[in-house]
């Protein structure tokens, strides 16, 4: 029985071989396997690179173009016949290049100031121009510690009584500041600030604020308003003591 194992195993075995060797001859026979098939180029590629095209061989390149100058051969192109053939061509003479119309519309004109020029021009003229008359500059009216001083002086003082936190009297500082600069000289002009000075205004009796006080030249009020006063008012108050611009 044990023999007869054997020779079973043994005639498995040679069938074995037999039908390997057998498929490789017939691959062998059937040609390269599938995948190199598969690799190779058919006509069911895809359509995108059916599309695409060789790129131009140098041959091709030179034949379509014109022979390139010496300048512009490069160690690509001097290969075989189309180095000979771009060596043993004349170079040309150089050419002088035209300037394009933008070039040309960059470039000043004949006869025509550079910009830089005319703005230096521009500028002077602007220099040489009159400048505008310039604002009269608001004489600034006297401090309130000077208005005993005015009072002996033997000239008319306009006292302005007002506060910085009193919005008539704000409106009332330029006023003030131009009777100072139109009647400089001839009356003395002089601000008093009751938050400072409260016992001059104590002794002047002014109660409410803005209070314009007129004293004539003995030092003696002559008149007095309270509020906003402007500027034609004050004139005439001055020329009733005898004062003109």
């Amino acid at each position: 029985m044990k023999a007869n194992r054997w020779i079973i195993l043994v005639v498995i075995l040679l069938v074995a071989v037999v039908l390997v060797a057998k498929q490789r001859a017939d691959r062998a026979e059937s040609g390269p396997p599938a995948t190199e098939e598969i690799v190779a180029p058919t006509d069911s590629a895809p359509a995108e690179e059916e599309a695409v095209a060789p790129p131009p061989s140098d041959r091709d390149t030179t034949a379509d173009t014109a022979a390139p100058s010496p300048a512009a051969a490069t160690p690509a192109q001097g290969k075989g016949s189309v180095s000979s053939a771009a060596s043993s061509q004349p170079s040309a003479s150089p050419k002088t290049s035209q300037p394009s119309p933008a070039q040309a519309e960059e470039k000043p004109q004949a006869g025509a100031p550079p910009a830089a020029s005319a703005a230096n021009s521009d500028a002077g003229e602007e220099a040489r121009q009159p400048a505008a008359p310039a604002e009269p500059r608001r004489e600034k009216p006297l401090s309130g510690a000077k208005l005993a001083e005015c009072l002996k002086s033997g000239r008319p003082t306009l006292a302005e009584f007002g506060a910085g936190w009193c919005p008539a009297c704000e409106q009332m500082e330029p006023v003030i500041e131009e009777a100072a600069a139109k009647y400089k000289g001839k009356v003395h002009v002089v601000y008093v600030d009751v938050m400072s000075h409260g016992a001059t205004g104590r002794q002047h009796a002014v109660r409410l604020i803005p209070t314009q006080i007129f004293f004539g030249s003995d030092g003696k009020e002559a008149s007095r308003h309270v509020g906003y006063y402007p500027l034609t008012d004050i004139d005439r108050e001055l020329a009733a003591l005898g004062v003109t611009p």
